[in-house]
């Protein structure tokens, strides 16, 4: 034997491995180990070593007929240049091949292998857990015996499916013709979902090879999964030294195994201005951290839910921050929800008297001006107290009108009209006091004026009353409101300057085509200015419409105004989780989802999603289908379906994608599919029919119906009594 065929003469070595001690020889075997092919014969079989024909013993193959001793000994010698196949043959391979050459003619027997059964199916397991072990049966059904080189699984999830110990079958093993042997295995999923793979069972029988195809069903361990109402809290704004009303978080239990909580923490630079309150304030959820009664237990059970309740105690001005961690053993962690509020000053009053100065100009002695106007405005939090008005000074000036009581509400205003009567020519001055119980109490304003002995201009402008242009969106413009700039007196006068003065002065605007600096108003003349609000930012903007007149006077008008944001739609379900509790399986529930745009301008609603087993019934909604819109106010239903086709907790989500933002609203789907079916209902009530439990009947029927053939018998022999008649009380006859 000569010519290394290694890749061939290495098929052979595996083959027969773990060959077993005690071996009858084997002609069938030794043929193929003396024939086999991989394309062009083996060594042995060569034209130039023995030929496949050992009849005609070329080369003294016929030595070896039956001695396989003496084909080892050739082998250990190199002789032929057989050395080679001494890693490739042992005693074992030498008997067969020896059992062949001596007998040719019984090497046309052949193997047969057959595999029960054909598929395997594993029981649901759960993932990371081992299922039982099931077995395949290989038969030799053949008449020589049938080599099994290799056992093997293969496929998609091959290492979720072994072969364990216990099994007959194995690698290098033979099985006589007629019998069989078993291979065992088992499921050991590493991920849920169906897990497939083939076992592969290698042998030198027709084809090759056999197979079986393997199957099973990974299921998840149930595991709490927390869901909240909302991922950020937000703090209405909160006196320094008072707490806010307590905010409320829903937190709700959607897996399916008791939820355990590990705390509640809040952290972050402002963590200690919030806080949960002890008490029936801090809400339902159990934590063994907190006081009574959140104490009273630490699971929350499935498809349950629970509240957090939280207050804000600012302890310094402006936006204050922190975060709420909720510790607990769901399978997917500990939300975070941000908290936030502003601390606002602590509720004080500010008065503020406008105009700061008061001029009127020339007055004819011994006459009284038209009377200007002061406001006393109370721009703080809290109410103020208003001990007095009065004027220190020049006697000219005197109070034509006080609108102003003892108090005065936070935001309120009220007015002071002041009338100039000089006696004399000359200036003439005076200070308008408000004593107050507000910071920096007593406020003032300065009064002047100018006694002359001849005909003056004497200006007005009406209306001197604050002018509030009310809510105008951000870009807008409001309508122009005209104030009359006239002239009482008996002289002309000309207009210094108009101009709009204060914190705001950008939000309004002078209107062009009115009064102008420098025109001349002639006695009982008028002309108009025009101002509009036009609001640069959001929130409350004052300003004053102040004009100066060329003899002194001072005229000015308050202006208010509050700037709106731009319009936009929002969206609101009005809740974070639907849960349709418990239902039987293949059966169906449903609950409604409102929608409401709670904007400002029209909603578009682009699409609308669910996943799990949920739907929508388009035909019972309220809402059409998407794309639809929904003018600000408006609202729709929409009813959702669960449909319990799969036993078990499920959940799932409804999606609400629209011009309201990028993240669609989501509001989580949880419902149970109980496989459990209803226990029939028994009648053990005193009328009607009753049936056994088990189907057998009511055993009292039998009683019964005695009982009725006994009572017709005495009937039957007794004389007939007529039946007395006895009136009840409510006048039946029985």
């Amino acid at each position: 034997m000569r010519g290394p065929v290694f890749a061939i003469a290495t098929m052979v070595g595996i083959a027969l491995a773990q060959s077993p001690a005690a071996h009858a020889a084997d002609p069938v075997r030794g043929k193929v180990l003396y024939e086999v092919t991989n394309g062009a014969p083996l060594a042995c079989a060569n034209s130039g070593c023995h030929g496949t024909n050992v009849s005609l013993n070329k080369n003294k193959i016929r030595n070896g007929a039956n001695n396989g001793p003496l084909i080892m000994s050739a082998i250990s010698k190199n002789t032929g240049g057989m050395g080679f196949l001494s890693a490739y043959v042992n005693s074992t391979d030498a008997a067969d091949i020896g059992a062949y050459i001596a007998n040719p003619a019984a090497g046309t027997g052949a193997p047969a292998a057959s595999v029960s059964p054909s598929s395997l199916a594993f029981a649901a397991t759960v993932v990371g857990a081992a299922s039982a072990n099931q077995a395949v049966t290989v038969a030799n059904t053949g008449t020589t015996a049938l080599s099994i080189a290799s056992i093997a699984t293969s496929g998609a999830n091959a290492a979720d499916f072994g072969v364990v110990a216990g099994g007959t079958c194995a690698a290098g093993s033979s099985v006589a013709a007629g019998g069989n042997c078993s291979v065992l295995l088992r499921l050991q999923p590493t991920a849920a979902g169906t897990r497939t793979a083939t076992l592969t069972i290698a042998h030198n029988a027709t084809g090759g090879s056999s197979s079986v195809a393997l199957s099973g069903t990974a299921t998840v361990a149930p595991q709490p999964t927390i869901s909240v109402s909302s991922n950020a809290t937000t703090f209405a704004s909160t006196a320094l030294g008072t707490t806010s009303p307590v905010q409320s978080i829903t937190v709700g239990n959607v897996g399916g195994a008791n939820l355990t909580f590990t705390g509640f923490v809040v952290s972050g630079a402002q963590a200690a201005e919030f806080a949960r309150p002890a008490g029936a304030a801090g809400g339902t959820c159990p934590t063994a951290t907190t006081p009574a009664p959140h104490a009273t237990g630490t699971a929350l059970a499935p498809n349950a839910t629970c509240t957090v309740g939280l207050a804000f105690s600012p302890s310094a001005l402006g936006t204050r921050s922190a975060t709420l961690t909720i510790g607990s053993g769901a399978a997917n962690g500990s939300p975070a929800i941000t908290l936030s509020g502003t601390g606002a000053p602590a509720p004080a009053p500010i008065a503020q008297l406008s105009p700061a100065t008061q001029a009127f100009g020339d007055q004819t002695i011994g006459t009284t001006s038209p009377a200007r106007r002061v406001m006393l405005a109370n721009t703080g939090t809290a109410s103020m107290s208003i001990s007095g008005i009065s004027i220190a000074g020049s006697a000219a000036f005197a109070i034509a009108a006080n609108g102003c009581g003892t108090t005065l509400a936070a935001g309120a205003s009220c007015a002071i009209d002041v009338a100039f009567t000089p006696a004399q020519a000359g200036a003439a001055s005076a200070t308008l006091q408000a004593a107050d119980s507000a910071a920096g109490s007593p406020h003032a304003v300065s009064l002047g004026g100018n006694g002359v002995a001849g005909p003056v201009g004497s200006p007005t402008l009406a209306p001197t009353a604050p002018v509030d242009y009310g809510d105008v969106q951000l870009g807008q413009r409001s309508a122009p409101r005209p104030f009359a700039l006239g002239n009482s007196g008996a002289a002309s006068y000309t207009i210094s300057t108009i101009a709009i003065t204060g914190a705001d002065a950008s939000s309004f605007a002078i209107d062009a085509g009115g009064c102008a600096a420098g025109q001349a108003i002639a006695p009982a003349a008028s002309c108009a200015v025009s101002v509009s609000f036009v609001p640069a930012a959001i929130g409350a903007k004052t300003a004053r419409l102040e004009i100066t007149a060329s003899n002194g006077s001072q005229l000015s008008v308050d202006l208010r105004g509050t700037g709106l944001a731009v319009a936009a739609p929002s969206i609101d379900t009005g809740a974070g989780m639907l849960d349709f509790g418990v239902q039987p399986l293949n059966g169906t529930a449903t609950q409604t989802l409102t929608v409401t745009n709670s904007g400002t301008a029209m909603l578009q609603v682009s699409a609308i999603g669910v996943t799990g087993p949920f739907t929508i019934d388009t035909a019972a909604s309220q809402c059409p289908p998407a794309p639809f819109t929904l003018a600000p106010g408006a609202s729709c239903q929409l009813v959702v379906i669960f449909n319990a086709t799969v036993a078990g907790k499920q959940s799932g989500q409804v999606s609400i994608a629209s011009n309201a933002g990028p993240t669609p609203m989501s509001v989580v789907l949880a419902a149970t599919a109980d496989a459990a079916p209803l226990a029939s209902p028994l009648n053990v009530g005193a009328g009607g029919c009753t049936t056994d439990p088990d189907g057998r009947g009511d055993p009292v029927l039998p009683a019964l119906a005695l009982a009725a053939a006994a009572a017709l018998a005495i009937r039957r022999r007794a004389p007939f009594r007529p039946t007395p008649v006895v009136k009840s009380d409510r006048g039946e006859q029985r």
